[in-house]
């Protein structure tokens, strides 16, 4: 995450479990993922200097 915030970290600041944090991250992501254009199938990996094998 952008502020280097973990999951246990961001539960105990909102008094939450941890894997309500991750769902709701992964939502958000998936909300964003949704609403951005659609790139092609490598464009995300390689942006992030990822390789598939």
């Amino acid at each position: 995450m952008r502020g280097g915030d973990t999951y246990a970290r961001l539960a105990t600041r909102f008094r939450v479990g941890v894997a309500a944090v991750y769902r709701h991250v992964r939502e958000a992501v998936d909300l964003l993922a949704a609403l951005a254009p659609h790139a092609g199938a490598g464009d995300a990996e390689r942006a992030c200097g990822r390789r598939r094998t």
